[in-house]
C-alpha cells in the first residue's frame, strides 16, 4: 500500500494467530457403512435318521418287535427304562434300544461280550483294545447302570451333558475331534464301531422294523377275572347291611 509517498510494508508475522490465513482442509470422506454378514451357508445334512427329539414308538411296540425277533427276556424288561432315560434326556430310546438289539444280539449276548458285563451297546474300557477281547469291553455292575453308561456314551457323540459320574471311555470321545458333533445315526460308523456302514445296519436291521411293528392292542380284563370281583362286592355288600340292621 502506499501513503504520504512512502511505501508501507505489512508483515503477515505480524498478524494474531487469529489473522493468519487458514489452510482449506479437504472434507472427510464418511465411514464405509460395514457389510451385513453374509448368511453362512447350511451344511448338507449328513445323514436322515436323527439322535435327537422326542420317541417315535411306544415301549410297548419296541417290546412287541423284540418278542417276534427273538429276544432274551431281559432285554425286553430294559425297554422301559430305555424310554425313561430318552424322555429325561430328550434323546430317541427306539434308537439305542435298536443298537442294543445290534450290539447284543437282543440281550442274548452271543457275541464277545458276556451278558455279565451288563454292557448293551459294546462300549470298551478306557484304554480300548481288541474287538475279540471281552475284557477290553466295560463291565458295568447292574443291567440299569449299563442302560444309563449307553445313553451317557451317545452324550459324548452328541454333545449333551451326561447323568452321574461317566465311564471311562466317554472320556476318551471327548477328546477327539468331533465330540459334540453327531446328530444323526448314519454318522456312527467308522466312530462307534470300525465298520462304516455301522449306522446305516442300525437304522436297516433294526430301527425299521421297530418303528413299522404295530401298536399291540391293549388286552381285555380276564372275563373269570371281572365275574369273580362282581360276586365279592355282592358278597361284601350283604355283610354290610347285616352289620347295619344288628346297630
Amino acid at each position: 500500500a502506499e501513503a504520504d509517498g512512502y511505501e508501507i510494508y505489512i508483515s503477515t508475522q505480524a498478524l494474531g494467530p487469529a489473522e493468519q490465513p487458514k489452510e482449506t482442509e479437504e472434507p472427510k470422506e464418511p465411514d464405509p457403512i460395514p457389510e451385513p454378514d453374509k448368511p453362512e451357508e447350511e451344511e448338507e445334512p449328513k445323514g436322515e435318521v436323527p439322535i435327537l427329539g422326542k420317541s417315535k414308538a411306544t415301549v410297548p411296540q419296541a417290546q412287541a418287535w423284540a418278542k417276534d425277533r427273538g429276544a432274551h427276556n431281559r432285554f425286553i424288561e430294559i425297554a422301559e427304562l430305555y424310554w425313561a432315560y430318552g424322555e429325561n434326556m430328550n434323546i430317541r430310546p427306539e434308537v439305542l434300544y435298536a443298537q442294543a438289539a445290534k450290539e447284543t444280539a437282543f440281550g442274548n449276548y452271543t457275541g464277545v461280550v458276556p451278558p455279565t458285563h451288563n454292557n448293551w451297546a459294546g462300549i470298551k474300557i478306557r484304554e480300548g483294545g481288541p474287538n475279540n477281547d471281552p475284557d477290553a469291553h466295560e463291565k458295568f455292575n447292574s443291567p440299569e447302570d449299563g442302560v444309563r453308561a449307553h445313553f451317557n456314551h451317545i452324550c459324548a457323540y452328541v454333545g449333551k451333558e451326561p447323568i452321574g459320574e461317566p465311564h471311562g471311555r466317554y472320556k476318551t470321545v471327548m477328546t477327539t475331534a468331533w465330540a459334540g458333533t453327531i446328530k444323526y445315526v448314519e454318522e456312527l460308523g467308522a466312530r462307534w464301531a470300525p465298520a462304516s456302514n455301522y449306522g446305516e445296519s442300525i437304522i436297516n436291521d433294526y430301527l425299521e422294523g421297530l418303528l413299522s411293528t404295530p401298536e399291540p392292542e391293549a388286552e381285555a380284563p380276564d372275563k373269570n377275572l371281572v365275574e369273580a370281583i362282581i360276586e365279592a362286592m355282592k358278597d361284601l355288600i350283604k355283610l354290610l347291611k347285616k352289620f347295619i340292621r344288628k346297630e
